[in-house]
């Protein structure tokens, strides 16, 4: 059964993976919000995170062992 909450996950995921997505989201933040059934204070987090990388697909390597190792 779908939520009817906000959908802050999916549209995280979906800014990560399609470029397109996150360049709308950015530019228009009020009517994609609306349709993934955010807040204003959802719409500032995602826009915060966004300018500290969120949205880019970049990995960084990882040398160091993991921890259930």
């Amino acid at each position: 059964m779908p939520s009817s909450g906000p959908r802050l996950r999916e549209l995280i995921q979906r800014a990560i993976t399609d470029d397109a997505f996150a360049n709308e989201f950015l530019a228009n933040p009020s009517a994609v919000a609306a349709e993934y059934g955010l807040e204003a204070h959802h719409v500032e987090k995602v826009r915060e995170l966004a300018a500290q990388g969120l949205f880019t697909r970049e990995v960084e390597a990882h040398g160091a062992t993991p921890a259930y190792y």
